[in-house]
C-alpha cells in the first residue's frame, strides 16, 4: 500500500509528518526497526529542509510511504539544489564522527540504520529511498 505526503520546506512541520509516518507503520516494523525507522527518517527529513535549499520555497517535500509484504520503503523527495553525485557513498562509520560536531552525523546515520538506500540527485531536488526489511516471523 503507498501512501504520497507533501510537507512544506519547514522544521516545525517535521514532527508532525514523523507521526503521520509512524502512525501509518504502525504494526507493520518490529519496536527496534521501528525505532532505526524513526530515527532514519527524521534525520532525512531534517536534511532536506535544512540542506536543500529550493529557488522556490513553496515548494513541498514530496515524501512516498510504501508498505510491502516483505518491507517498508519511504522516498523522499526535495525541492532542492542538486545534491553532491556521491553523498552517500564511502559514509563515514558512527566511531570515526567527531561527536562535538554540530553537524555531519545525519548521512551515517541514516546508512547504519535502513537496510538498503538509494540517493539520486537531481536538478530542482533529490531523492533519497530507504528500504528497511520487516524481521522474519520467529
Amino acid at each position: 500500500m503507498e501512501h504520497i505526503l507533501h510537507m512544506q520546506t519547514d522544521l516545525d512541520r517535521l514532527d508532525g509528518m514523523l507521526a503521520r509516518l509512524t502512525e501509518l507503520a504502525s504494526g507493520v516494523l518490529s519496536d527496534d526497526k521501528m525505532s532505526s525507522f524513526e530515527i532514519a527518517v527524521m534525520e532525512a527529513l531534517t536534511n532536506a529542509v535544512q540542506h536543500a535549499v529550493s529557488p522556490d520555497p513553496d515548494k513541498p517535500i514530496v515524501v512516498t510511504l510504501d508498505i510491502q509484504p516483505d518491507h517498508l520503503r519511504i522516498r523522499i523527495v526535495d525541492a532542492g539544489n542538486r545534491a553532491p553525485d556521491d553523498l552517500y557513498e564511502n559514509v563515514p562509520q558512527p566511531h570515526e564522527i567527531d561527536e562535538m560536531a554540530e553537524s555531519g552525523r545525519g548521512v551515517p546515520l541514516i546508512s547504519l540504520l535502513a537496510d538498503h538506500i538509494s540517493f539520486l540527485p537531481g536538478d530542482g531536488g533529490n531523492q533519497l529511498e530507504m528500504i528497511f526489511n520487516r524481521d522474519a516471523p520467529q
